[in-house]
């Protein structure tokens, strides 16, 4: 059963949106490894009665937030799930469920890695050890990429900076870091009372896939994945999560093919869940028409090459919401591209 994907939707603070993103919606990545856990069980009522309360009164995230100093994608990520392991559900997360985050793992003055989050319950005897990571990534033919880090795949999934790949970043996630309880030096470093006959691994990877726009209108992102839906034959769907979130990558000079009227220019904040505008926030960001829109990424792209992302949107209710997102990209990418640390 996977989770509804438009849960987000009936929530209005961007915080809370952002939370029940990062916790319900749906892996970027599978595993053959039936052992590791890919998702989250789907909200309960007592999930949707604090998510709504949260969203009525949001100190109290507001204030875990104020604790991310970070710009990085990833850390702001670790801290809506940290706030969700802590705060929230009852049947996962009780007063017997011991939580501990970013546990450096040393072995002769040489570090092995972090524990992202580690949590324990002696009534079960079980120990939980969850890696996360939040990723956006553009599908692209291999050929296109220069030859130092072309891989032997016809296609493959990069980041705005090429050199960070899909594939190099699951094995790394299923292969090593989730495989850190196994070694002595990540017991060490536990308190001495844990003592448990059951290991859970979770990899909780978000994001989006964001596919060649080929003319097609996507809409709306965030709708329910299908691969016949999709025409690209050499995708390797066996790393891919079936119903992981996507949107299109263009080149500046494809832009006039867009044909949604109004638009808004995602600041890096704004990566996570859709986005809501209200018509009465005076501090919301700026919905630009198409021309505006144009001039806006040329200027832009005149003195950088940094990839930037952009959501059309619609009017619903008293807001703009988001239709689609689209990364748009300097035209001689990836031949240029900025190292942009999208975690």
């Amino acid at each position: 059963m996977s989770p509804p994907p438009q849960l987000w939707s009936t929530l209005h603070h961007p915080l809370l949106r952002d939370l029940a993103w990062a916790v319900f919606s749906p892996s970027l990545i599978r595993s053959a490894n039936d052992q590791i856990d890919l998702g989250f069980p789907p909200p309960n009522t007592d999930d949707l009665q604090f998510l709504t309360q949260l969203d009525q009164n949001p100190t109290a995230l507001e204030e875990w937030m104020e604790g991310c100093k970070s710009p990085r994608l990833g850390l702001r990520f670790e801290y809506l799930w940290q706030f969700w392991i802590n705060r929230s559900r009852p049947s996962i997360v009780s007063n017997d469920w011991e939580n501990l985050f970013n546990l450096q793992i040393n072995s002769d003055q040489r570090t092995l890695g972090e524990l992202d989050s580690v949590s324990y319950s002696p009534s079960r005897a079980t120990v939980i050890h969850r890696e996360f990571a939040v990723k956006f990534y553009l599908g692209i033919n291999s050929d296109e990429l220069p030859p130092s880090i072309r891989p032997d795949m016809p296609f493959c999934w990069v980041g705005p900076n090429v050199k960070d790949r899909l594939d190099l970043k699951r094995a790394q996630l299923l292969n090593q870091q989730l495989q850190l309880m196994d070694k002595v030096e990540a017991k060490q470093v536990l308190p001495n009372h844990w003592r448990w006959s059951r290991l859970q691994r979770q990899a909780l990877v978000r994001g989006r896939l964001y596919y060649p726009f080929d003319g097609q209108q996507l809409t709306p992102s965030d709708q329910t994945f299908t691969h016949d839906s999709i025409k690209q034959s050499n995708i390797d769907w066996s790393i891919i999560g079936d119903q992981h979130q996507r949107g299109y990558w263009l080149p500046l000079a494809t832009l006039p093919q867009l044909e949604a009227e109004h638009w808004a220019v995602l600041n890096r904040h704004q990566w996570f869940a859709p986005l809501r505008i209200n018509f009465n926030d005076s501090e919301g960001s700026t919905i630009f028409n198409r021309n505006e829109l144009g001039s806006l990424l040329e200027t832009h792209f005149l003195s950088q090459t940094q990839p930037i992302q952009i959501a059309a949107m619609s009017q619903r209710d008293n807001c703009w919401e988001e239709s689609v997102r689209y990364f748009v990209v300097p035209n001689q990418w990836p031949s240029i591209t900025d190292p942009l640390r999208n975690t």
